[in-house]
């Protein structure tokens, strides 16, 4: 997807990927009009006596810069479509317009405050962009009603979020290497190193499964074909587990990009000594079950995120009363399961460059660098956000390297 202010027109034009392409036509009308009214149109109850009546669309003035900001959080929203369709055979950017509602309070809920940690204020104007936009597609008689909005446990996350400006956003070595002494169980500590030492998301260790399974025409290892590879193979230090895209990031049933996971030999085995010794014995095909008595089914989508937060409190207690190395990182409250993700990224980032002799600040969205990164971790490379992550890489380096690691 692309935008750019038309000289000819003289408002924003959205396109399919340049000034040549097929244009998007609904964002480009809607921009239109917003730009050269001034107006937008939006939902009321125009009851004057208090009593709450049927909503109405009605027309409101704006201000230039209210239309400046919503035509930037459209965009990034038809950004986020564009990128979330290449996996999806069921979302087009060219079908936007007919989302379910769904997806769209997913892209504000669990994606721009969970996955992508923004604040109030900036929650706040996606939210208003897209009322915005789906109000005047209602009117023009392009798209149902849509119930647009920000859930309430969401509300309080995104307040999280604008407190916790400002953190670092790397976790030393050492620093994880505390947080694993701290799990209580062997699940626990490898759903931590699956994201340190595999760049997983919470929800991906849903994705581990013990026996082989079909993907298109070709059959992928499960992980009890792996510890037998691992026996059978005993100089062998790097094994490949295919995660498929529907245990990635994106909505229920929806699914995000496949990948290979590279898995080292001492977290392999860390695997199978807890299929062994500690995981309940069900006829469940998934490696990560629940530790409840009553409840040894898989795991949910947040449950690394659960753990993290549970092993984070310990940590902080007992940096609190000395008890750890005083020179090493410190835990911070702020500090989430997403930054392990995040520190795998930077430190693979980091030894790439330095591999092949490249300052990492010379990285550009376009080198084998930042393309073997961003495959690993499951990023799409194009798009403004590539260049985005990036940068975040090329900060955390930085931090890293003040780290002296």
């Amino acid at each position: 997807m692309y935008s750019y202010i038309s000289k000819i027109h003289g408002f924003r034009v959205f396109s399919t990927e340049g000034m040549n392409e097929f244009p998007l036509v609904l964002p480009s009308s809607y921009s239109e009009f917003i730009t050269t009214t001034h107006q937008d149109y939006y939902l009321s109850n125009l009851n004057t006596n208090g009593e709450i009546g049927e909503l109405t669309l009605n027309l409101r003035d704006i201000s230039e810069k209210l239309v400046n900001s919503y035509l930037t959080r459209l965009a990034a929203f038809l950004s986020w479509v564009e990128e979330y369709s290449i996996e999806s055979k069921y979302v087009n950017i060219m079908t936007h317009h007919n989302l379910p509602v769904d997806l769209i309070n997913f892209y504000l809920n669990e994606y721009l405050i969970e996955t992508k940690g923004k604040g109030e204020k900036s929650v706040s104007q996606s939210l208003a962009a897209l009322k915005s936009y789906y109000s005047y597609l209602e009117a023009t008689g392009f798209s149902n009603r849509q119930n647009i909005f920000i859930k309430p446990k969401f509300k309080e996350k995104a307040r999280m979020n604008t407190q916790h400006r400002g953190v670092i956003k790397y976790l030393s070595p050492k620093l994880i290497t505390t947080l694993i002494l701290f799990s209580q169980t062997k699940r626990d500590a490898l759903l931590l190193r699956t994201a340190s030492e595999c760049g997983l998301r919470s929800m991906e260790n849903t994705g581990f499964l013990l026996n082989d399974f079909q993907v298109g025409k070709s059959v992928k290892k499960g992980l009890l074909s792996l510890f037998e590879e691992m026996r059978v193979n005993e100089d062998k230090q790097e094994f490949i587990y295919f995660l498929q895209g529907k245990y990635s990031k994106g909505s229920s049933g929806q699914g995000g990009l496949a990948r290979e996971i590279f898995i080292n030999r001492d977290l392999l085995q860390s695997m199978e000594e807890y299929w062994v010794e500690e995981r309940p014995d069900t006829g469940s095909d998934y490696l990560f079950l629940n530790d409840s008595v009553n409840n040894k089914g898989p795991i949910s989508k947040s449950r690394g995120t659960k753990v993290f937060n549970k092993i984070k409190k310990l940590v902080l207690k007992a940096q609190l009363n000395g008890e750890l190395d005083s020179k090493q990182q410190a835990i911070e409250e702020k500090h989430s399961y997403h930054l392990l993700r995040h520190s795998f990224g930077t430190n693979l980032f980091y030894d790439l460059a330095e591999s092949q002799d490249i300052n990492f600040e010379d990285v550009s969205t376009t080198s084998q660098v930042y393309l073997t990164v961003a495959a690993t971790l499951g990023h799409t490379v194009t798009g403004k956000y590539a260049a985005r992550t990036t940068k975040e890489y090329i900060r955390s380096c930085n931090i890293r390297h003040s780290f002296g690691i």
